[in-house]
């Protein structure tokens, strides 16, 4: 732990949120969460998504391999159901081809509110505006999110014990 060292991964941090907001803005992350598979900007893209799902559906089924797809969340998406648009795409898709779906964004949702109501009983602490309530997810996101849609340590252990448990209840 060096001064030298503090400084360079504060100029790195600052320095990968910088090109993800880029990123954002260029590919208007957040706008394709809120946009139909239909929106002619991005109906190429969920075919080509759908097409190769299929594909890989069709494939393990002939092997006979059990799938599940995984959805993972940008932490904009967490209590914004106008932004879970490609969520229950995949989620449909998914279902009309018989394939078990597993959604982080439901996962996180749960863990937040749960984390919320154990942090106010504990404490006596009653919040109840939305904007209150909000800030709460700020911390959260911290805690289990890297960036918008990276995992911190205790994310990706989250996303362990979930799919393990998906498992063990699927007798696999």
């Amino acid at each position: 732990e060096t001064g030298y060292g503090r400084l360079w991964w504060y100029i790195q941090k600052n320095s990968m949120i910088k090109k993800e907001l880029v990123l954002h803005e260029m590919y208007d992350v957040k706008k394709s969460t809120a946009t139909s598979e239909t929106d002619p900007l991005f109906k190429l893209g969920w075919d080509q998504v759908k097409e190769n799902l299929s594909a890989i559906y069709s494939i393990a089924n002939e092997q006979d391999i059990k799938v599940a797809l995984l959805i993972f969340p940008y932490t904009f998406q967490l209590f914004n159901e106008s932004l879970k648009n490609p969520q229950r795409i995949l989620t449909q898709h998914a279902r009309e081809h018989q394939v078990d779906v597993i959604d982080f964004t439901d996962v996180f949702e749960t863990i937040y509110d749960y984390e919320i109501k154990l942090l106010t009983s504990t404490q006596n602490i009653e919040i109840s505006p939305q904007q209150e309530i909000e800030q709460f997810y700020d911390i959260f996101h911290t805690k289990y999110f890297k960036d918008f849609n990276h995992f911190t340590r205790r994310g990706h252990s989250v996303v362990a014990f979930t799919v393990a448990n998906y498992l063990h209840v699927k007798g696999i």
